[in-house]
């Protein structure tokens, strides 16, 4: 009988957790009393090689689903500002 690798959440989330590197920016677009007054867009950096849990398959997947927010440096960029949070939260 095989064993089959698979995620850990625990080791993923602390990796995540130790690695990631947040910035906070004024946040472009409509906006009400607070535009370009509050800092509402963050700017999400994450080395890819730094995450732990992930089995070679996974990480492979990822890499291949993800590329395009992907850079040379195999760093994951995500950008998230509150008009698409108010959009996630209706």
């Amino acid at each position: 009988m095989t064993t089959i690798e698979a995620m850990n959440r625990a080791t993923l989330h602390e990796s995540i957790i130790a690695n990631s590197q947040f910035t906070f920016a004024r946040s472009g677009g409509k906006g009400g009393q607070n535009v370009n007054k509050v800092n509402t867009k963050v700017h999400l950096v994450i080395p890819v090689t730094s995450l732990g849990g992930l089995t070679d398959a996974e990480l492979v997947r990822l890499r291949s689903k993800l590329a395009a927010i992907i850079n040379k440096e195999d760093c994951l960029f995500l950008d998230v500002d509150d008009a698409l949070a108010a959009r996630a939260a209706c």
